[in-house]
């Protein structure tokens, strides 16, 4: 049975000998000790007697000695002798699984006023390294402190629940640490995360900054990872520092590479200067696979193909790094690692010869040298089959030397320009072994940014708070899809770090800072529903409804799904919101559109219209995402406008081919393309209009049997075959689009003259439009068969017309307002 006793615990003596000389007591002795060797030193120097002088170098060799052990005893105190083993699984005392600042925490507590379990944060917020977790949250410490002494301010004396307590918050650290892949006993940090749940005031606490205990743990294990890395450092004794060799670079033995030099720069020679701090995360099947390629004899070259900014130069910097101290399989090692600058070569060749002769030269030079590891960028650029400058098709050039055992290359380049070129040809695909570099999943782009953020911190003097990092991932990844993982949560962060300083006034970088950035690149309204968004939300069918006459059912049901939408209890892998708009034509379905691409994205211009009367053929799914070189229609702009409504009218007259390729997009939220990219519709708002069954509509409404209408179109619309069950089952929601009264109409009419009116009115003249105007209008301009739609071919033929003849012979003047009779029109 398990218990908790300090007192008996093997950590026991250690907490007390590190009160009496811990670290902090042992840096102290060493720096008495330091200045008693400079003092005998001089005093050994300045002696006048030989004497004594003897006896003053004899203490300053001895006081030297004694001071080189002490210092070598402190740096092993702190790293190994202090840390007890880790105790047998069938331990019951709780307090052997403790280390060394665990223990202390623990003991303090024990020994204090305070009986709450909480007041276990007093000595834990003593540790220096603690710091960084409320820094890193925007919390100073002093602040935290201060709110938690008003949480303890009624006293209590020892009592038993303290040990029960202490055992139950050590047993939930103790299941956390055990799910660890390495065991080791328990933390300050560990007692920390432990205190999140258990803690009443640092629970809320946290529950205001909106953050939880896994988010501690995420920046415990940065603030571990840190710390860890320093002491390695450290260590100058563990073979990693003592023993760690690298490759002999460029010397005698890399051969005379004067033009290799000249268009290439070494990347290992880079690393040895600056070196190169970032590590891999997730990338290690890649890794391996690249390395296993290179160390293998016969073709050993690799073309690396991923997106820009999803890390391909950051693995080639790593294993140039791995070749420079000697981590490598051994037919790597003492390998160059060259960046061939492919510019450089096309710049100033006056033919396609001139480039062709510069490889030859640079790559005859790499031959010779049999130390060269070839890194090409962009590499598809020089397989590029079509006429144009500044291009060049070097295939047949570079395949005897890609066949070289002497000689390795590593090409860079995107799936699109690996399917334009490499793809296409035998030679090359014999030649290359293809490892695709993926996106990163959010996951590991939080552990990259661990790695980035520091150095934006520096460079811009700035500090940027864990909620924002966490910030720039969700947002990067659900509304940024033209840049892949990390670059675009790194470049979110890089903006918000110059927007807070430039238009926040401020040097730290918090989560609105990125949200707004994110609004600034993308059009879309992130984070907190603004005031005046809200309203528009709340009075969406009133604001429509300015603009579209009648349709009460298809204005609520849209209003419904926009606000669900926006308040964040949707599904995120699905659309804004998803509707067929049936009806006949002149109804209102088109303007609907029109007006919510207005309303909700701020102008009718965000609107993608497709005409499917365009898409009747079976290739026409090639055009809509694109074939080889052939950019596709509807992939390329929803990439380029990921915040839009899309209008697709007249769908029933598509192929079926392209309504089945709808289906993933309604219930997925995406489209791959003929690249392999996966193009997202999640911010988008997708609407389908067709005419389809509009014969039915007029007749239940003029026949009054408007009962169950939607139900009897959708069961005719499936047995005609015109659209399936799982294309119509996918929809937010199927509206019926009834054809308009006549009073209607004759509000439609008004909304055209209201239209025409705006554009009279910077010539300040405006139209009265008198009831018996309007009339007229509807009773030259409405078709029963084409609704409202020959209304603005009326007004346009004549009542404009009108206008322009007062206008020209001088009858209306500026400021004027012109009633126009029917009889005129």
């Amino acid at each position: 049975m398990t218990y908790f006793d300090i007192q008996t615990a093997n950590i026991r003596r250690a907490v007390r000998t590190d009160r009496i000389f811990g670290p902090t007591a042992q840096h102290r002795t060493v720096a008495v000790f330091f200045a008693t060797v400079s003092i005998f030193g001089l005093l050994s120097l300045f002696a006048a007697e030989r004497t004594l002088q003897d006896k003053f170098f004899g203490w300053f060799l001895l006081s030297t000695l004694v001071t080189f052990l002490l210092w070598v005893f402190s740096l092993f105190y702190s790293n190994e002798w202090s840390v007890p083993a880790f105790p047998s699984e069938d331990e019951e005392n709780l307090a052997n699984f403790l280390d060394l600042q665990a223990a202390e925490c623990i003991a303090l507590y024990l020994g204090g006023k305070y009986a709450s379990i909480t007041a276990l944060l007093i000595p834990i917020l003593k540790i220096p390294q603690q710091d960084f977790v409320w820094y890193r949250i925007g919390v100073a410490p002093q602040t935290l402190q201060q709110n938690l002494q008003d949480y303890l301010k009624i006293p209590a004396d020892l009592a038993p629940g303290k040990n029960d307590a202490v055992s139950i918050l050590i047993q939930d650290a103790l299941a956390e640490v055990r799910k660890k892949p390495q065991i080791r006993l328990v933390s300050w940090r560990d007692l920390l995360i432990a205190l999140a749940v258990h803690s009443d005031f640092l629970r809320r606490f946290l529950f205001e900054l909106k953050l939880e205990k896994k988010d501690i743990a995420e920046i415990l294990a940065w603030q571990e990872d840190i710390e860890f890395r320093q002491k390695r450092r450290r260590k100058f004794w563990l073979r990693e520092n003592l023993m760690r060799t690298r490759g002999i670079g460029k010397d005698w033995a890399a051969g005379f590479t004067v033009s290799l030099d000249r268009y290439a720069s070494d990347i290992t020679e880079e690393i040895a200067k600056h070196g190169f701090a970032q590590h891999l995360f997730g990338r290690q099947a890649e890794t391996e696979a690249i390395e296993r390629i290179l160390a293998r004899a016969g073709e050993n070259n690799v073309v690396i193909v991923g997106g820009e900014g999803v890390g391909r130069k950051t693995i080639i910097y790593a294993l140039a790094k791995r070749i420079l101290h000697g981590e490598t399989l051994p037919p790597l090692q003492h390998k160059r690692v060259l960046r061939l600058d492919i510019s450089l070569v096309l710049a100033g060749a006056a033919s396609p010869g001139d480039i062709e002769e510069r490889l030859k030269i640079i790559l005859n030079e790499a031959i010779r040298a049999e130390n060269v590891i070839l890194l090409i960028e962009e590499i598809h650029t020089l397989f590029d089959s079509r006429p144009g400058v500044g291009q060049v098709n070097a295939t047949e050039l570079l395949l005897p030397y890609l066949d070289s055992s002497r000689l390795q290359v590593i090409g860079l380049t995107t799936p699109e320009g690996y399917h334009a070129t490499i793809a296409r040809s035998t030679g090359l695909l014999r030649t290359f072994q293809k490892v695709e570099i993926k996106e990163p999943a959010p996951s590991l782009v939080m552990e990259m940014l661990k790695e980035v953020v520091p150095q934006i911190e520096t460079h811009n003097q700035v500090l940027i708070l864990y909620q924002s990092m966490r910030s720039a991932v969700q947002l990067a990844d659900r509304y940024i899809k033209t840049v892949p993982f990390p670059e675009k949560a790194i470049d979110l962060l890089q903006e918000a770090a110059v927007y807070a300083q430039t238009k926040g006034r401020s040097s730290v970088v918090r989560p609105e800072h990125v949200e707004e950035v994110v609004h600034i690149k993308t059009d879309i309204p992130v984070g907190k529903v603004a005031l005046a968004e809200k309203e528009i939300l709340l009075e969406l069918e009133r604001i429509l409804h300015r603009k579209i006459i009648g349709q009460d059912e298809a204005i609520i049901a849209v209003a419904n799904a926009l606000r669900r939408s926006r308040s964040g209890i949707t599904s995120e892998k699905k659309p804004i919101g998803s509707f067929l708009f049936l009806g006949p034509t002149g109804v209102g379905k088109t303007e609907t559109a029109k007006a919510l691409a207005e309303v909700y994205f701020g102008s009718q211009k965000r609107m993608i219209r497709f005409d499917m009367s365009e898409y009747q053929q079976p290739d026409s799914v090639e055009r809509l995402i694109g074939q080889g070189e052939i950019r596709g229609q509807l992939t390329t702009q929803v990439m380029e406008a990921p915040f839009s409504l899309l209008l697709f009218d007249e769908v029933e007259k598509a192929h079926p081919k392209i309504l089945d390729l709808f289906l993933q997009v309604l219930d997925e939220g995406r489209l791959t393309d003929d690249l392999g990219r996966v193009i997202d519709f999640t911010n988008t708002i997708l609407i389908f209009t067709s005419n389809a069954g509009a014969e039915l509509i007029r007749e239940s409404v003029v026949q009054f049997r408007e009962t169950n209408l939607k139900e009897r179109l959708l069961d005719s619309l499936q047995k005609t075959g015109i659209f399936k069950p799982e294309f119509l089952n996918r929809f937010d929601a199927v509206i019926i689009y009834k054809p308009l009264s006549e009073e209607q109409t004759e509000k439609v009419a008004e909304l055209f003259i209201q239209d025409l009116n705006r554009r009279l009115k910077a010539k300040d003249i405006q139209i009265a439009a008198s009831p018996e105007l309007l009339k007229k209008i509807v009773q030259i301009g409405y078709d029963r068969e084409f609704g409202a739609r020959p209304l603005r071919r009326v007004i346009q033929d004549r009542v404009e017309t009108v206008v322009a003849k007062k206008l020209l012979s001088g009858e209306t003047k500026r400021g004027d307002t012109i009633t126009i009779s029917p009889e005129e029109i």
